[in-house]
């Protein structure tokens, strides 16, 4: 199929030198007078005249080229532009049972003529012809005599045997397979191709093969980068990697350091932890308190329910107060106790306490003891026994 720039080259380079060769006759001229393009006589650089050709633009060429393509249309038939019956393409004339025509497409520069490349050639003299280039009007008249009679219409099952695709990577250098990087295929009948079609439907850069093509994302790695959306939502950027927080002090509502034999609370604006000196209890909220060996322990003056750790090496009294009788507990109230024994042996032994049969043995490797205790009245219960290594 004939480049739509080799036709326009053509007819210019033809425009040219009719130009050239009029102004030479007239005014005996040299070509050092006469301008590159060839439309203009120049003498001391004062123009003293301009050729008529001079006025014609790529545009007037590319609208006489498609004038004389619908003319061969009617004229004759393009094979190239044979449109089965029922198709849904614009055609210029039904042609038979079988066939219609369709419309060619308008020329356009990068692109092929949307026609024969016989018909193409009849197309450029007759353009010619039409700008005043008469000498050209012979050789389309003797041109088209020609192909009419060698025209051979398919039969319709002849033509769909003939379909053949091709494929390239620019749009001029084409080959019979797809390969790797091919943006364009054409559809070719009877060895008359059709115009470039990008792949990937509408685009003229064809389907992306790789992420950084895509419209809304980067459009080059970034080594070490990790993917975030950007700002406004529309899109994919590149951007630093966060730090991962790894410990409690790296927290952003956190103290920043360790403060030994502090307790941890809410500061008074709700909006963060930090370390505070421990509780003095009775504020009817459950709190962690430190046992420091005074015995026996006095529950009584502690909130309800407490939770008490002890981490000393001693005997921890719960079952007497002053008068050697009634536990410093509340009555029918469950306090959690948790022990952290270090290396040392823990057991119940007092016989006022009552604990599970199943109450676990523990060697002194224990980690944390942790189980809750009650008093009815009577007796002490030891129960939700569990120890951690």
């Amino acid at each position: 199929m004939m480049k739509v720039n080799s036709a326009i080259e053509t007819i210019m380079s033809e425009l040219k030198f009719q130009a050239r060769s009029a102004i030479i006759e007239k005014y005996s001229a040299t070509d050092a007078d006469i301008s590159e393009d060839g439309f203009t006589y120049t003498v001391s650089e004062v123009v003293k005249y301009r050729h008529p050709y001079g006025a014609i633009t790529t545009d007037v060429i590319l609208s006489s080229i498609y004038r004389e393509m619908i003319y061969l249309c009617v004229q004759t038939v393009p094979l190239s532009l044979l449109e089965s019956k029922g198709g849904t393409a614009s055609i210029v004339r039904n042609l038979n049972s079988t066939w219609d025509i369709r419309t060619p497409n308008y020329p356009v520069a990068g692109e092929t003529l949307d026609i024969d490349e016989i018909l193409a050639q009849i197309a450029i003299y007759r353009t010619l012809s039409y700008l005043g280039v008469s000498a050209y009007t012979a050789n389309a008249k003797e041109l088209l005599t020609t192909y009419k009679e060698g025209l051979v219409v398919p039969t319709e099952d002849e033509a769909s045997d003939s379909l053949a695709f091709r494929f390239s990577s620019d749009g001029l250098e084409w080959h019979d397979t797809y390969q790797s990087g091919d943006m364009y295929f054409s559809i070719g009948r009877n060895a008359q191709w059709g115009n470039s079609i990008p792949i990937g439907g509408g685009g003229s850069s064809g389907g992306a093969t790789k992420f950084i093509q895509l419209s809304d994302v980067p459009q080059t790695y970034s080594a070490g980068k990790i993917l975030k959306a950007n700002a406004s939502g529309t899109g994919l950027v590149f951007a630093d990697e966060q730090a991962i927080k790894k410990t409690f002090l790296e927290l952003n509502d956190t103290p920043s350091t360790y403060v030994g034999g502090k307790f941890l609370a809410v500061n008074s604006a709700g909006s963060a932890v930090v370390f505070v000196d421990a509780p003095a209890g009775g504020s009817g909220q459950d709190a962690l308190v430190g046992y420091q060996a005074t015995m026996p322990y006095d529950f009584g003056t502690e909130t309800s329910k407490q939770f008490i750790t002890l981490d000393e090496n001693t005997t921890f009294s719960v079952a007497l107060n002053a008068d050697g009788l009634t536990p410093k507990m509340e009555k029918d109230t469950i306090y959690h106790m948790q022990v952290y024994p270090s290396s040392y042996l823990f057991s119940f032994s007092d016989t006022q306490i009552k604990k599970p049969a199943s109450t676990p043995a523990f060697t002194g490797s224990e980690y944390a003891i942790i189980f809750n205790m009650m008093w009815d009245g009577d007796d002490i219960f030891v129960f939700n026994i569990n120890s951690y290594n």
